[in-house]
């Protein structure tokens, strides 16, 4: 199982009614996740990601850094997010705090790279230092989020948005 299986099937179980996508490259993920969305909104600054996206019906398309994006607005409403742009802690953790005001209660956000296996993993092509964003989520945001990092696939962060002092949403969903 690849993280696109894994992220196909939290959206199968979600079914969000707005999805984002933080740097789309080769179109993997969004390909398995957005066909379960109702709105799936790819942001990427690169004008050839379109095609590899194009044919999913609900495709919102943002060719754009996602710093340009956050500054045009960024949807509200979002239930679940995947950041995998620049691979740069400050990159991501901009990237993280410009969606989390956006995300509903019991949304998700997930964050890839943020588990490097060994010291290679650490190249700026690779996981570079995103397993900082991670570190700095749970510690900034701890009292408004759960946060876990599975260490495989390079680390997949999953953090889920909660009202403070909560723990159910009933009826979230069904």
């Amino acid at each position: 199982m690849t993280y696109h299986h894994f992220l196909s099937a939290i959206a199968a179980q979600v079914r969000p009614k707005k999805y984002l996508e933080i740097g789309v490259n080769k179109g993997h993920t969004f390909n398995y996740v957005a066909p379960y969305a109702a709105e799936a909104h790819a942001v990427d600054p690169n004008p050839r990601v379109i095609k590899r996206i194009g044919h999913v019906p609900s495709v919102v398309w943002h060719n754009m850094k996602s710093s340009d994006f956050f500054k045009k607005g960024c949807p509200d409403g979002l239930d679940m997010v995947f950041i995998d742009g620049w691979h740069k802690h400050e990159t991501s953790y901009a990237d993280f705090e410009g969606v989390f005001p956006h995300v509903i209660n019991n949304g998700l956000i997930f964050l890839h790279d943020t588990y490097p296996k060994n010291p290679h993993f650490l190249a700026e092509n690779l996981a570079w230092d995103t397993w900082k964003t991670a570190l700095k989520i749970k510690n900034e945001y701890g009292d408004v989020c759960e946060c876990t990092t599975l260490p495989f696939w390079k680390g997949l962060t999953i953090v889920r948005k909660i009202a403070k002092d909560k723990q159910l949403a009933w009826g979230m969903y069904a």
